[in-house]
């Protein structure tokens, strides 16, 4: 695993200080083991270019969006790439965690111009994540991430990140996950037992192969 870099997600390109780097240390030991495997596999799975990789549940786990987190930091550590988390839902995570809580501007507020990608940004514990919440107009999530103005906003975000990784609540219930996997360069899906979530599981990879749009798997 890497040392501490002067590298930022995003956020700046100022060196960081010994105590920036202390913390990126203590953030690294705290990501599981299991996080780290995954993503190594999954890195393994996933184009050198970058790009924008979905990431969900068959339906709403309870901690999908924590392995989301954990996924992507790993991913960003390990693959030493700039990388955006992105949620589309309402995360269950801790402020300490990601950086900013459900009541600041995010990617809604982005997508309707309200605000700026870089304005809202906010590094996650440790600074080697940089995140982005839903934002303040959640009512509007599906309408805005199924429009053009998502399309834009995964061209610009892709300027300054090489991993933008969006965590969907659920990829077969939330009526936008089809226009996000259409969208995408890899799709991850969770699964936690039950020969109807398997199928679920089916029915999601047969949407990638529709779409012709890269399944990288499944984690259970």
């Amino acid at each position: 695993m890497k040392s501490c870099s002067t590298e930022r997600a995003g956020i700046d390109d100022v060196k960081p200080s010994k105590n920036d780097c202390q913390e990126r240390e203590k953030t690294r030991s705290e990501l599981s083991g299991g996080a780290i495997i995954l993503a190594e596999k999954l890195l393994a799975r996933l184009p050198e270019t970058g790009g924008l990789l979905v990431f969900g549940s068959v339906s709403y786990e309870s901690d999908d969006d924590i392995l989301a987190w954990q996924l992507a930091l790993a991913i960003q550590i390990i693959g030493s790439k700039p990388t955006l988390l992105v949620q589309t839902g309402l995360p269950k995570l801790t402020e300490a965690q990601v950086g900013h809580n459900a009541d600041q501007p995010g990617l809604t507020d982005v997508l309707v111009g309200a605000t700026t990608l870089q304005q809202a940004l906010f590094p996650s514990r440790g600074r080697e994540l940089a995140s982005l919440g839903y934002g303040t107009l959640r009512e509007r999530t599906a309408e805005l991430v199924m429009s053009e103005a998502f399309r834009g906003f995964i061209k610009t975000a892709m300027l300054q990140f090489h991993w933008i990784f969006v965590h969907c609540p659920s990829l077969l219930d939330e009526r936008y996950a089809a226009s996000l996997i259409a969208r995408s360069h890899a799709v991850v899906t969770t699964l936690k037992g039950g020969r109807g979530r398997a199928e679920c599981v089916r029915t999601i990879r047969d949407l990638c192969a529709q779409l012709n749009r890269p399944f990288a798997g499944v984690i259970l």
